[in-house]
């Protein structure tokens, strides 16, 4: 398979869930599965609402483009994909902070680690490894810095702690990475067929 072919690909399947029309009309919020669980399910008592949703779908779109769940696949209890969620995000807002019994074993008072080898790697960490390198280690083309940056942005609005924080639907269909990068490719994609 050729490099353009294996990024387009990878692109397809995001471009077709995004454009499908049973998508783009949920009717209630969905928690598809552990690696994909919102804080916000994590924390007894806390509603759960159509944030949820983008929460599920920004992590989906992570598993598409990469080989590996952003949040660790080994994650088997609350309190370690609660550590995920802070290893990558941050400190947790407090009234989840302060509920969160395990969090001075491996962090600090700030929501920093407290030995970085205790926790799993960072944003930028994770993207080249889960992501970048095993892309490239197929032939696949690496992702622009351009790209990147917008695909941080737009999945960094998507995986926000507070659910009214997050971004809509809407604005993930009109975020910079879906309009350049990924519905062109499905146009390439639809042209071939």
């Amino acid at each position: 398979m050729s490099s353009m072919h294996s990024t387009i690909t990878r692109r397809l399947s995001l471009s077709y869930a995004l454009t499908s029309s049973p998508f783009l009309q949920v009717s209630r919020p969905m928690l598809l599965c552990q690696k994909a669980t919102p804080p916000e399910a994590l924390f007894p008592g806390e509603p759960l609402s159509f944030p949820v949703d983008i929460w599920s779908l920004g992590c989906a779109i992570w598993n598409i483009i990469g080989v590996r769940p952003l949040f660790d696949q080994f994650a088997i209890t609350t309190d370690w994909m609660i550590t995920e969620h802070v290893t990558v995000l941050g400190r947790l807002p407090s009234r989840w902070w302060e509920k969160w019994d395990s969090r001075f074993e491996c962090f600090n008072g700030d929501g920093t680690p407290r030995n970085i080898e205790e926790v799993g790697p960072l944003w930028a960490e994770r993207l080249e490894q889960f992501v970048q390198e095993p892309g490239q280690s197929r032939g696949m083309e690496e992702i622009g810095n351009e790209e990147k940056a917008a695909l941080l942005t737009m999945l960094k609005g998507m995986l926000v702690f507070e659910p009214g924080e997050r971004l809509t639907v809407e604005q993930v269909m009109e975020s910079k990475w879906i309009k350049e990068w990924a519905l062109p490719e499905l146009e390439k994609i639809r042209e071939v067929q």
